[in-house]
């Protein structure tokens, strides 16, 4: 009996396999093809946007899923020097160690217009921390030869005779005022610095705002797009069948860069197609997350 119901469930198993090999999915294709198209003219013209990269697949059972990589949600955080630790160490640094192809690397996403402005801030600031760096590296040159001036004259001092220890401690006297100037300076060079660094940190902090909001906006603007596209084109994804959905995956729009997923229900898309909702009600009832 055993060996009957095993050999049972191996026909029905190989029959069901057979089945869906032989599944026609050519006019589903030809539906999730025409619904590319759609999409990405339907953001063509949104330059904040930019779609670099627009896939789609189909899982039996589950629905259709559409991969969206756009620029707006692949921009790194601006930054001077790439990170918060680099930033410290940068300042710290021997200025013509900056590499302006690196920052141009790293800005690749923001737009051609921030890109030029950001480039010749970048280089402004370069140039005074480079100047400050010059000035430093003089003065810690000079102060080392006054040190070593001081202790040339506190020798001369231990040979000389009296009527010559009057004068040499004049010099070191003279010395020691110049090694305070220097000092001085220094400071003040260290200050500057510290205040350059400030101002790029409040730079920093200022464009990754900018660009948290552009992102916000692109999301929304997207969202907007997904459910008017599924609303005004939904009925013609004849072939979906009904107890499916339509996914969208935009690709590190999330937090972290975690990838926002929409996920629609053929019936709620027919609804809309029908106006029995609007478009706002079709995506306050897709179901999204981050993952």
């Amino acid at each position: 009996m055993k060996l009957i119901i095993s050999l049972l469930s191996l026909s029905l198993f190989s029959a069901s396999g057979l089945a869906s090999d032989t599944l026609d999915f050519s006019p589903l294709k030809r539906e999730i093809h025409i619904m590319e198209n759609i999409l990405k003219a339907s953001v063509a013209t949104d330059r904040e946007l930019t779609i670099r990269e627009l896939k789609s697949s189909y899982l039996l059972g589950q629905g259709i899923h559409f991969s969206i990589h756009a620029r707006a949600f692949n921009q790194r955080a601006f930054s001077f020097a790439g990170s918060d630790t680099n930033m410290a160490q940068w300042f710290d640094f021997d200025a013509s160690d900056f590499d302006h192809h690196a920052f141009a690397e790293q800005a690749e996403a923001i737009s051609k217009q921030s890109l030029e402005i950001a480039m010749e801030s970048i280089h402004q600031v370069s140039e005074q921390i480079r100047d400050l760096a010059e000035n430093e590296r003089e003065i810690e040159h000079d102060i080392r030869s006054l040190e070593r001036e001081k202790r040339d004259v506190e020798f001369e001092r231990r040979l000389s005779e009296k009527a010559d220890i009057k004068q040499l401690e004049k010099r070191k006297a003279d010395l020691a005022q110049q090694v305070a100037q220097l000092e001085k300076q220094k400071a003040a060079l260290k200050e500057e610095k510290q205040t350059l660094k400030a101002k790029a940190t409040k730079n920093k902090q200022q464009k990754q705002q900018e660009q948290a909001q552009k992102k916000q906006a692109s999301i929304k603007q997207l969202e907007h797009t997904l459910s008017t596209m599924l609303c005004d084109y939904g009925a013609g994804l004849k072939h979906l069948p009904e107890n499916e959905f339509v996914n969208f995956t935009l690709v590190n729009a999330g937090q972290d860069n975690e990838d926002l997923i929409y996920v629609f229900n053929k019936q709620d898309i027919q609804k809309c197609v029908m106006t029995k909702i609007d478009k706002n009600k079709l995506l306050a009832e897709a179901k999204k997350y981050a993952f």
